[in-house]
Parts: C-alpha cells; sequence; structure tokens
C-alpha cells in the first residue's frame, strides 16, 4: 500500500463490522496525514459536506501504507476548510473515538474521561449516540 494523497476518502473499521468515512484534509508528509472524520457509514465515495465534519487530526500514515485504512476514492473536499491541530493523534486513538462517537465504546472510557470532548472540532457537540462507562 501506499500513502493516501490529498482528497481521498477512506473508511476507518468500527467495532460493530461496520465502517466510518473520513478524508484526507491536506497532502501528506513522511510520517504523517491530516484527516477529517465523520459520522457517516457510507462506504461508497461520496462529497463529505463541511457540517458533517466531527474532528480533524494529523495521524500516523502507518495504518494507511499497512492497508488498514482503506481509500475508497476521492472528492472535493468540504469548505471552508477545518484547522488540524499540530499533534500526532495515534490510530487506536482514532478508532476509539469513532467508535465512541457511534456509542460503540465508552465516550468517557480513558482516564482523562474529557479527552474525547477535546478532539471534537470547534463548535461539535458529542454525538447524541455516544454512552458513559456506567451505560455499558
Amino acid at each position: 500500500m501506499t500513502a493516501p494523497e490529498e482528497a481521498d476518502l477512506f473508511l476507518v473499521p468500527l467495532l460493530d463490522g461496520n465502517h466510518a468515512l473520513a478524508q484526507v484534509a491536506a497532502p501528506p508528509s513522511v510520517d504523517h496525514v491530516d484527516i477529517l472524520l465523520t459520522l457517516s457509514r457510507d462506504t461508497a465515495p461520496r462529497r463529505i459536506a463541511r457540517e458533517e465534519v466531527v474532528a480533524a487530526l494529523r495521524v500516523p500514515v502507518a495504518p494507511f501504507v499497512e492497508g488498514h485504512w482503506s481509500v475508497i476514492g476521492y472528492d472535493t473536499l468540504p469548505r471552508p476548510g477545518v484547522t488540524v491541530p499540530d499533534s500526532v493523534t495515534e490510530p487506536g486513538l482514532v478508532e476509539a473515538f469513532l467508535n465512541a462517537c457511534h456509542g460503540l465504546y465508552p465516550w468517557d472510557g480513558f482516564p482523562r474521561r474529557d479527552l474525547f470532548d477535546d478532539m471534537l472540532a470547534p463548535g461539535v457537540e458529542p454525538p447524541a449516540a455516544r454512552r458513559m462507562r456506567s451505560e455499558f
């Protein structure tokens, strides 16, 4: 597998066997790539609207190169753009976040209970499907 390209659409696996649709937000560097995450479970390429973006993160390129996150096509990036933090988020944390957004993993499942709140894009409310540890 190769590193993704700007505007590539890709799928992130969820614990229930489904996938979440995401997009590469900028040309990747040698070791990291900026991504936009959505709650959409669409598995066909389609344009992502700005209001669908729940998080913008910088991640290592490894999940793409290793084939864990599958590129399924490309489309125009949402406008206006979304600011991506400079810090790199590990792929496992990205997957835990998306699973928590879908109620498949506790929203407060990490020692720092507000971790997923801080990963949300500015102005995005926590998803309605989220569940706390006490609900599992």
